[in-house]
Formats: C-alpha cells, structure tokens, sequence
C-alpha cells in the first residue's frame, strides 16, 4: 500500500478483559482478506488486518479489526 494513497476504513475492538495495570501486551497482526472494488475514482483496494493483543503469558486480552483501503 502507498501511504500517500491509504485512508483508514473500519476500526474495531472486541475486549476478553481489560487491561489491568501491569500487564505488557504484545500485539500480532495478521492479513486476513484483501479485496478490490471499482470506485468513482478507479479501482481501490481493500486489507482486512486483525490484531491479537496478549500478555507475556499467551491470554488474549483484546482484538483490533482495521480495514485499510488504498485508492
């Protein structure tokens, strides 16, 4: 993607708990689809990205769903 022509779609998270003072959350980023569509301005692109956030110890705290699109 060029950063000069990506804006930010969707954004949401889904918590498991929260996140308590103390904990260190490490967060690991997976494409999970990419699509492309015919818009008024050509053809854009569009990533689904889903973020895990855990602790040191493997818990999933939360879950971050983005979806970037590229015109």
């Amino acid at each position: 993607f060029d950063d000069k022509r990506t804006v930010h779609g969707e954004q949401s998270y889904e918590y498991e708990r929260q996140p308590q003072v103390g904990d260190t959350l490490t967060g690991t980023t997976t494409l999970t689809d990419v699509s492309q569509r015919e818009g008024n301005s050509g053809m854009m692109t569009f990533a689904d990205l889903t973020t895990e956030y855990r602790t040191s110890d493997g818990e999933l705290v939360l879950t971050e769903q983005l979806t970037a699109i590229e015109t």
